[in-house]
């Protein structure tokens, strides 16, 4: 098949074959070429939500002062050392979802996002829309999908969280402690977990489950055709500005090295102990490279704006083998004062934000419409947890920003939401829907008014 120059459009080359591959963003006028461009581009701003399991060890996630940050980092935090000016570390938020609950893991991750109280031994599920789908709807039309939900772990199995006696409300337990996305009163948004299943919702028509000879064909047809893109983009590089033609060529090696480490990728297994638990992949570092990778294709090619991930569900109890031991993360958070355990708490916490800086030194080296980035478009929000996992304190939580939003966030500095660490957090969210250009002071049910003193 070939595709001449004039014909080029965003995804045209693919609908006759009943797939979908999505072309990065580019300055207008790029897929009509002989079209007038625009005077000026713009480029969009963009969300991810990076949620940690069982929160930090604060004294090595946040400066130890108030102010600017200078110097060295905080030790769990030294891969970002490169782009310590675009960190703002804003504490002394209190997450109210728990609700005076003994055990916060039952409902402080289905809070982190909507600033609500929730009852994890209800009934029924509630909870309310998050921060996350009000710019999802805010921005509804803008893009194919209007967000994505990620996660690196299922959900939980709820028959596992059964209380004998018959004291918890299952479904309500089972859907505030997996899902960080909701699109209001009982209904969260289910994360996908299978990065394969990503990648073929984003850039390929899905085959009918169990059809074997159909994947083959898709695997085969998504090879030659990538070959053939490849090609009559090389030809397509005289009608391409030297900026344009260098972001083509980078989106199709991406997509192909995305490809290739899905087609590698090794196989899964459980444990016989975990037989009633559902799949996870059991290469963690390949699963979250994927899955960061897959982040920056899907911003880059303005498939979404909106994007939440979450390394683990609520009280992960994940393993880190390839870090030289085999204590669950969730066992090491409750050290008690034990310096094993703590210092194994604290490697898992640095390897997660090693492979963050992965992520954010992706967005960096990806061009955006107007000359910049995606890191000077998107904010990532890393929301923990629990602020103290050992103790299971939800007050006084950190929550890191990275990246300045277009200039709209103040940066390389901790600033201090309270004095007492119990400021409402759901007014840190409505702070940032300004920042984002669309305030909501209606948003969430908690808390009173906005805190902008992260807003520039």
């Amino acid at each position: 098949m070939s595709i001449h120059p004039s014909r080029w459009s965003r995804r045209a080359i693919l609908r006759g074959l009943g797939a979908s591959l999505a072309l990065p963003v580019m300055a207008p006028g790029v897929w009509a070429p002989g079209a007038a461009r625009a005077a000026t581009a713009t480029s969009p701003k963009r969300l991810i939500v990076w949620f940690m399991p069982n929160g930090f060890v604060q004294d090595v996630f946040r400066p130890s002062s108030l102010g600017v940050v200078d110097g060295a980092l905080p030790s769990t935090l030294t891969a970002l050392a490169p782009w310590s000016d675009r960190l703002t570390w804003v504490s002394g938020f209190e997450n109210l979802a728990p609700n005076g609950h003994s055990d916060p893991h039952r409902c402080a991750l289905g809070g982190v996002l909507t600033g609500h109280l929730l009852d994890p031994n209800a009934a029924a599920v509630a909870n309310g829309i998050s921060f996350d789908q009000v710019l999802a709807q805010a921005w509804k039309g803008q893009t194919r999908f209007g967000s994505l939900e990620l996660s690196s772990e299922a959900e939980a199995a709820c028959s596992l969280l059964a209380d004998p006696d018959g004291g918890v409300g299952i479904e309500a337990l089972c859907a505030y402690t997996s899902h960080l996305s909701w699109d209001g009163p009982g209904r969260p948004r289910p994360a996908t977990v299978d990065p394969q299943a990503v990648f073929d919702r984003l850039f390929g028509a899905a085959d009918a489950v169990g059809d074997a000879e159909a994947t083959a064909r898709r695997v085969a047809l998504r090879g030659s055709l990538l070959d053939s893109v490849m090609a009559d983009a090389t030809r397509f590089h005289a009608t391409l500005g030297q900026h344009d033609a260098q972001r083509v060529e980078q989106f199709l090696d991406t997509m192909r090295d995305v490809e290739r480490s899905l087609a590698s990728r090794s196989e899964c297994s459980l444990a016989p102990e975990d037989a009633t638990e559902a799949w996870t992949p059991t290469d963690i570092q390949q699963h979250v490279d994927q899955m960061h990778r897959l982040m920056t294709l899907a911003l880059s090619c303005d498939e979404t704006r909106v994007i939440t991930y979450r390394l683990g569900r609520a009280a992960s109890n994940r393993p880190y083998p390839h870090l030289g031991f085999h204590d669950a993360h969730h066992l090491v958070s409750h050290h008690q004062g034990s310096v094993t355990k703590l210092t194994r708490l604290k490697a898992i916490e640095r390897w997660a934000m090693d492979q963050l800086a992965n992520l954010v030194s992706s967005l960096e080296a990806t061009p955006n419409a107007t000359g910049g980035t995606l890191l000077d478009d998107t904010l990532i929000l890393v929301a923990p947890e629990l602020a103290e996992s050992a103790s299971h304190l939800v007050h006084d939580l950190t929550f890191l920003l990275i990246g300045d939003l277009q200039g709209t966030l103040r940066t390389g500095v901790h600033l201090s939401a309270s004095s007492d660490g119990r400021r409402p957090h759901s007014e840190l969210l409505r702070g940032l829907l300004h920042a984002f250009g669309e305030p909501d002071d209606t948003f969430a049910p908690t808390g009173d008014g906005a805190y902008t003193d992260m807003l520039a």
